[in-house]
């Protein structure tokens, strides 16, 4: 299971207040991953991006609760990840 989280993108201010009211994580991953067993953030990247400060916050947050963080720059890279995760099945 892929979710996206809709952090991003422009909206008017009504929209952003209830994200905000109803959870939006300011710098979270942009997808939550739960595949046979792992439960882990995925920050999808070009080759030249860069995460933001609140990105690195996210990241940060998510270490210190013990839950895989990773950024992938390619579609390669994500199924580089999820081969990964077969395997050690």
């Amino acid at each position: 299971m892929i979710l996206s989280i809709p952090n991003g993108g422009l909206r008017d201010k009504a929209t952003a207040i209830t994200m905000k009211a109803t959870g939006l994580y300011k710098g979270a991953a942009d997808l939550l991953v739960v595949y046979r067993g792992w439960v882990g953030f995925v920050e999808l990247k070009t080759d030249v991006g860069i995460q933001s400060p609140a990105q690195r916050q996210f990241e940060a947050h998510c270490i210190e609760a013990g839950l895989p963080y990773k950024i992938v720059r390619t579609l390669a890279e994500f199924q580089d990840l999820i081969a990964t995760l077969d395997a050690k099945r």
